[in-house]
């Protein structure tokens, strides 16, 4: 009886880090892509771009404004929440070009005069639940064996950043998390010994994932 419970926890415990575990580069670039098929494409994909590349929370994706993205310079101002460090992030050259023509979406809408940066059809700034359905339908959509969830996005970039070699520290504060052991837990593993970059200028490079 013992045998077969403990049989039956160490199941659930893998179905559960196979649920969590962060998605490969490659199924970030195919969610990326069938969010740009939906009825909103155009918007959808540009606010994946920005979630993933900025490792944001939900609640901090819905309070971004227009002033915070400098797409001249770009840069994006980002809030962190949980005492997290704000500060200025990069914007790579993908995701310039993505939010560039969501924006002119925008602008021949004749919606540039209100701040939110992410709207939805009735003007007025994405909800939580907006950004949970199409985050969840563009992991459907892409073909992704599990859920997907803002969150996963979220793991997946500081995941994908360790991975890549960048200092942990660095990825810490880009992720606005408190502590680097944080980082470790967050991401599910250990960065190379001796891995170093450039501050957050160099983290995704031009291509960038999208």
């Amino acid at each position: 009886m013992v045998r077969v419970l403990g049989d039956k926890v160490h199941t659930l415990m893998e179905v559960k880090t196979t649920q969590t575990a962060a998605l490969s580069a490659a199924e970030v670039v195919a969610v990326l892509g069938a969010a740009r098929e939906g009825r909103h494409g155009v918007r959808d994909h540009a606010m994946l771009l920005t979630l993933y590349h900025h490792g944001l929370r939900v609640s901090e994706l819905c309070r971004l404004t227009l002033p915070d993205l400098n797409l001249e310079a770009r840069t994006l101002w980002v809030e962190r929440l949980n005492r997290g460090r704000a500060g200025f992030h990069p914007v790579p050259e993908d995701e310039a070009q993505a939010l560039g023509a969501y924006l002119d979406l925008r602008r021949e809408d004749g919606t540039l005069d209100l701040p939110p940066l992410f709207l939805n059809e009735r003007r007025a700034t994405l909800s939580r639940n907006a950004v949970y359905y199409l985050v969840r339908r563009a992991g459907d959509d892409a073909g992704l064996a599990r859920p997907l969830f803002p969150h996963l996005l979220r793991r997946s970039a500081g995941s994908n950043l360790v991975g890549e070699g960048h200092d942990v520290r660095l990825v810490q504060d880009y992720l606005g998390l408190r502590t680097a052991r944080s980082v470790l837990k967050f991401v599910g593993e250990k960065p190379p010994e001796g891995a170093d970059a450039e501050r957050f200028s160099g983290l995704w490079g031009e291509a960038g994932g999208g």
